[in-house]
């Protein structure tokens, strides 16, 4: 039967985001893949061992891989694949579950109240409905719910979705009521409640992995924290004698920002070859720029990065300035590139560059917050009773308006504040002008 591209158009609509719900309800062979999103398990159609992954985003699109059957773009596609259905029934399946109307049959009437149930498995069979030797044949299951509470449900569906995940006695599972179905039998129409049914941990098992991924995530962080201290001791000071320190010496010459008493320079060093990575390709090593991002306590967060060739531009890598990964525990909201003490008056700038200007300019104390989201986010350590924001003027504008978005959060704090424009207009062609800009104007006109 032909369906109505608006009704097709409506259920993908409605899926985006919901796939996970609609594959449980549909195909709880999915269940390992799901729990495992982003990671390769058994095919759920030919077996094995770890063909089969569904992508690490898959709630948005329900796309999945499998290395022998091939690439599912989408949901659909892919329960078509799993469960051998042609797209029209795959269409009205997803309807059904998300309660679309229009599907040319009976669709799932959505339960007024939720009822989702996870426990351990202590009886399941077939048996008449409520036990009662009158009642039509039906199933039931009886789950022993972390609180020691029991319940018994019943249902043919039930058992269909329980047969789905191959579900036994002493299983923990997770099964919920989607709501009901009209159906007819014998000339007589009832309404069939449908379940979805899967696997679930019990509670020493989710105990074990909440430790077990504490300890990877303990792991990771600590491992973070030691790439971050390697890098910085491997750095060397900018009045060492080293064909990288040249290198950095001739970048900030260029934008005339290398302040001859070393003043500002306090969170500096230079890498005499940092490593470029893309993705999992090392491109090179280059000499890097070196600079500390801490937090409003001045707590080392992470190590800002700009990749130089040795005459003293940017290197030519996809993005010469990078951010090292903060560990787990630590936020690069708020925090800063320090390039002086702590003072009663502050400036505070985008770039490590324009706030080197700021200094060179005005003479004025001026940290680098790194980008406009860093604008926004930054925290005033304690001491700091008055900020000048010295804003990017930007074409898009973002510039400005992370730095209002600043100046009423801080008002609201109780700190004084200013707010500081490049004076200069904005050439064609470009996406926008900073202090840097206005302090090369200044010298060179």
């Amino acid at each position: 039967m032909t369906m109505n591209p608006n009704v097709i158009e409506e259920v993908k609509r409605q899926a985006s985001y919901r796939w996970k719900e609609i594959f449980l309800a549909l195909a709880p062979q999915l269940q390992p893949a799901i729990e495992k999103a982003g990671r390769h398990v058994p095919c759920p159609v030919h077996g094995g061992v770890d063909g089969f992954r569904l992508f690490p985003h898959y709630e948005a699109r329900g796309d999945g891989i499998c290395n022998t059957c091939g690439h599912f773009p989408d949901g659909f596609a892919l329960l078509m694949w799993v469960n051998n259905w042609n797209f029209p029934q795959t269409v009205r399946e997803v309807g059904r579950v998300l309660g679309v109307r229009n599907l040319g049959g009976a669709r799932i009437e959505r339960p007024d109240k939720e009822e989702e149930y996870t426990g351990c498995i202590k009886v399941l069979h077939d048996a008449p409905y409520l036990n009662n030797p009158k009642n039509a044949q039906s199933f039931t299951v009886t789950l022993q719910l972390e609180n020691q509470k029991t319940v018994t449900l019943w249902g043919m569906d039930l058992k269909t979705a329980l047969e789905g995940i191959r579900a036994q006695a002493g299983d923990w599972v997770n099964v919920k009521r989607i709501g009901k179905r009209a159906i007819k039998f014998d000339d007589k129409s009832f309404n069939k409640t449908i379940w979805s049914a899967h696997k679930a941990d019990s509670p020493e098992q989710r105990e074990a992995k909440a430790q077990a991924e504490k300890a990877q995530h303990d792991r990771a962080a600590e491992q973070k924290r030691g790439a971050i201290l390697k890098i910085w001791k491997d750095s060397l000071p900018l009045s060492t004698n080293h064909a990288a320190i040249l290198a950095a010496r001739r970048y900030l010459m260029r934008r005339f920002i290398l302040p001859a008493n070393g003043k500002g320079l306090e969170s500096f060093a230079v890498h005499p070859g940092l490593f470029y990575a893309d993705g999992e390709k090392v491109l090179g090593t280059y000499p890097a720029l070196i600079c500390r991002v801490t937090d409003c306590e001045g707590n080392l967060v992470t190590l800002h990065r700009t990749y130089l060739s040795f005459n003293g531009f940017k290197a030519k890598v996809p993005s010469p300035k990078k951010l090292m990964s903060v560990p787990d525990g630590m936020s690069i909201n708020g925090a800063a590139i320090r390039l002086t003490s702590v003072k009663p008056e502050l400036g505070i700038a985008e770039g490590l560059e324009t706030a080197l200007s700021v200094m060179r300019l005005t003479g004025m104390a001026c940290w680098s917050v790194i980008s406009a989201n860093g604008m926004r986010t930054f925290q005033v350590p304690a001491g700091v009773k008055k900020v000048h924001i010295y804003a990017d003027k930007d074409t898009s504008g973002e510039g400005e308006r992370a730095a209002e978005d600043l100046k009423t959060r801080l008002m609201q704090e109780g700190i004084k504040v200013l707010v500081h424009l490049p004076e200069m207009d904005i050439p064609e062609g470009v996406k926008g002008v900073d202090f840097n800009d206005v302090l090369v104007k200044r010298l060179i006109g």
